[in-house]
């Protein structure tokens, strides 16, 4: 049972710990009750956002595309008084990265990587974590598409930042894209990454 005075910050990284460990039904049925008794314009966007993820991972395309489009008018919204501070972080490049990255769940892989990829290039230098799984997004769209070559450049930059800034859960995703990677051998960078990545692993 989920309490309805929970904190909204413990309610959102509880469903984000749910869909990391793959239990999106879980993530999703949170984050219902949360956006359901959430007002503030950014806060509503960002549960909605992650709702869509959740969405997405379960492969329910209609309700995901519900969620994802109830995410940018709220994003736009203003409102007199300032996002809470566990969301003032939300900006218009995370909408666009997870936008894309449940497009890309989806089998929407054109638009998806496409609105990936813009985010990550507006993205504050400041945020480096983020940057790193924004990246592992990106090469896992492009993994989607056949463009290993490509995948493999943005997943070594994850790599290698993550790695810099000891963020491990940023490695574990690239660590989960090896399967897809060992597919393309003998593209270009591939055997380059899988060395990295299993290096990062011992």
């Amino acid at each position: 049972m989920i309490s309805t005075l929970a904190p909204r910050e413990a309610i959102s990284d509880l469903a984000y710990q749910a869909t990391w460990r793959h239990d999106p039904a879980t993530a999703a049925t949170i984050l219902q009750h949360a956006v359901a008794r959430t007002e503030r314009p950014t806060a509503r966007a960002l549960l909605h956002l992650r709702l869509a993820r959740a969405q997405a991972a379960l492969g329910d395309a209609p309700d995901c595309r519900t969620s994802l489009r109830a995410a940018e008018p709220n994003f736009d919204r203003t409102a007199p008084d300032p996002a809470p501070a566990w969301c003032a972080w939300f900006g218009p490049e995370d909408l666009q990265v997870d936008t894309g990255q449940a497009l890309v769940d989806l089998g929407d892989t054109g638009e998806g990587e496409g609105l990936i990829h813009r985010g990550i290039t507006h993205l504050s230098p400041a945020r480096a974590k983020t940057r790193a799984v924004f990246l592992s997004y990106r090469a896992s769209g492009l993994l989607a598409q056949g463009h290993a070559d490509e995948a493999s450049k943005a997943a070594t930059e994850s790599l290698t930042l993550a790695q810099t800034i000891g963020a491990p859960r940023c490695v574990t995703l690239i660590q989960r894209l090896r399967p897809r990677f060992e597919e393309h051998p003998h593209a270009l960078g591939v055997a380059e990454l899988l060395h990295a990545s299993q290096a990062a692993s011992t």
